[in-house]
């Protein structure tokens, strides 16, 4: 007998447990399913439509005022503490107008106080009475792509202070002393975020397309790239095509769902002293998958790939001739 431990990771680069990588990313096309991640849940009066964005139909999701988004948070904690304190939020919005303060983040699970990341009545994105870039103002009735990146381990105080927020990959501002700022503090991440809520309903009627939350505060090179809002997904991560972590389940992280040919079963074991989901398996059985690889290295076929997988076989394993088929 064999058995395959904890992950399987297949495309052309690694993304590890803690290394920068993206953990939810969601395109509303129809549902909360998510590419990456796990599924979104509503709250409030929302509905799924269609809309034109760059020329093209794109499912999105219009909600009402007071609705929001209820969006788990699978990242490990970083920055030395114990909630996430270094990350960055994507996605593409549209509000007709902002008839006042109008909140994108809420990073208190409870919705129990002030929201985190507003645009102000002038159109302006930040917290904390800093909010204005009168050249790159946020449009009304427009698609936008706007994103912020938050490392509360950076120094308060100046324009190293990372609380900064893009327009189109363009900066917008830079949140030079955000109340609450530090480690562990109130822009730092617990379990889940909220999109779009506030204590005192400071929101606005809009309508969102793509949502992505990674695990690291990206560079202002890296946001540009990210350019406007497109009808199509974001990048869903560093040239990996499909993640499988057989936790229970045959499905993916990227990707499509694997299948088992032949016997199997989930279970536990232990892996670098931590309790970790594995997928046992029997001789003569197999994984199937669809690794999504386009043609690749002037050829009909994929000839330029990797696979990565963590495995275990027991000491005592048989096999033909010596020979085990990885």
């Amino acid at each position: 007998m064999q058995k395959l431990i904890a992950s399987v990771l297949l495309g052309l680069t690694l993304v590890s447990l803690h290394a920068q990588q993206i953990v939810g990313s969601w395109q509303f096309d129809g549902n909360f399913t998510p590419q990456i991640g796990a599924p979104i849940t509503a709250f409030g009066v929302g509905d799924f439509q269609t809309a034109i964005i760059d020329g093209q139909q794109a499912g999105v999701w219009a909600f009402d005022a007071g609705a929001y988004l209820i969006v788990p948070n699978g990242a490990c904690p970083n920055g030395g503490g114990q909630f996430l304190n270094q990350y960055t939020l994507i996605m593409d919005v549209l509000f007709p107008t902002i008839p006042g303060f109008t909140s994108l983040l809420q990073t208190n699970p409870q919705n129990t106080d002030d929201a985190d990341w507003f645009i102000n009545p002038q159109r302006g994105m930040g917290i904390a009475g800093d909010y204005f870039d009168p050249l790159n103002r946020f449009q009304n009735g427009e698609w936008q792509r706007v994103v912020i990146v938050i490392d509360t381990t950076s120094p308060s105080g100046g324009d190293n202070t990372i609380y900064r927020v893009y327009i189109n990959g363009a900066l917008h501002n830079i949140v030079q002393r955000p109340s609450g700022w530090g480690r562990d503090g109130r822009f730092s991440l617990q379990n889940l975020i909220l999109m779009f809520a506030d204590n005192d309903r400071e929101t606005a009627p809009g309508w969102i397309n793509n949502l992505q939350f990674r695990n690291y505060p990206m560079s202002d090179a890296e946001v540009a790239d990210l350019g406007g809002p497109t009808a199509g997904d974001l990048p869903v991560a560093f040239g990996v095509t499909g993640a499988w972590n057989f936790d229970n389940t045959y499905d993916a992280q990227v990707g499509t769902a694997a299948q088992l040919v032949g016997a199997g079963n989930f279970m536990t074991d232990t892996i670098g002293g931590q309790s970790a989901q594995v997928l046992f398996f029997e001789r003569d059985s197999y994984l199937r998958i669809e690794h999504g690889i386009a043609p690749n290295g002037g050829g009909s076929r994929v000839n330029q790939y990797s696979i990565i997988m963590d495995i275990k076989f027991p000491p005592n394993r048989t096999s033909f001739n010596g020979f085990t088929c990885l």
